[in-house]
């Protein structure tokens, strides 16, 4: 990766770095002194996407016994990753699953045997009695995740449902207060009033055209 950055093959991204950490030495590198790491255009992001994958990777953990420690580990480290996605899938969709092979009443077994799934403090928006989530790629590599969030002591979707169908409730009030807080357009030619009479202007000329039904002007021809 990068041969232009690192021509000898040595000293990239995961690459041994002795005793300084992976982190500190992105830093480094970004502020080489010719400024080369600066100035490409794909390792910044790489190194950056790099960290957040291992901080998604690592920023949970499994809590157990100490004597079952590791008989768990091996456990997990040798279960067959197809069967638990099968079971996976039959769970969601709400089958009474019993443990058939071995390989599934392996599977089963790390589930009971597990005390705690978490990732160790309180979340942002307070304590989560359970979450589900998923981290996607765009079309520019750019990582965005998609997240439910159950909070603890929070209401149920059936009573959002009412609170927000109730038009007396001051749940809906203060909804539609944050959704038009939240989401805000701006005019760049002036106000609301002063751009509705700019158009209204506009439209009784001879020479309008509705932007709405035309097509772009295409962009001139490139040089020669």
């Amino acid at each position: 990766m990068f041969p232009w950055l690192f021509p000898y093959g040595l000293g990239g991204i995961g690459a041994s770095t002795g005793s300084i950490s992976t982190k500190i030495h992105k830093a480094n590198l970004l502020m080489y002194h010719d400024k080369r790491f600066q100035t490409d255009t794909g390792f910044p992001f790489v190194a950056f996407s790099h960290e957040q994958v291992k901080a998604a990777t690592s920023g949970g953990f499994l809590a157990t016994e100490k004597a079952n420690f590791r008989d768990i580990s091996n456990r997990i480290m040798s279960a067959d990753r197809s069967v638990l996605t099968d079971l996976a899938k039959r769970l969601e969709k709400g089958e009474f699953v019993v443990p058939q092979t071995p390989e599934e009443k392996v599977c089963y077994q790390i589930v009971k045997d597990l005390d705690c799934v978490d990732s160790g403090h309180t979340g942002l928006y307070g304590d989560t009695s359970a979450y589900y989530g998923t981290v996607e790629q765009q079309g520019r590599m750019t990582l965005h995740l998609h997240l439910l969030l159950w909070i603890a002591g929070g209401i149920t979707p059936d009573e959002a449902r009412q609170k927000i169908m109730d038009p007396n409730s001051n749940f809906q009030k203060e909804l539609v207060e944050y959704l038009e807080a939240a989401h805000r357009g701006d005019f760049f030619n002036g106000d609301e009033h002063q751009v509705k009479e700019t158009i209204d202007d506009t439209k009784v000329q001879s020479d309008y055209i509705d932007p709405t039904r035309t097509l772009p002007v295409p962009p001139p021809n490139p040089c020669s």
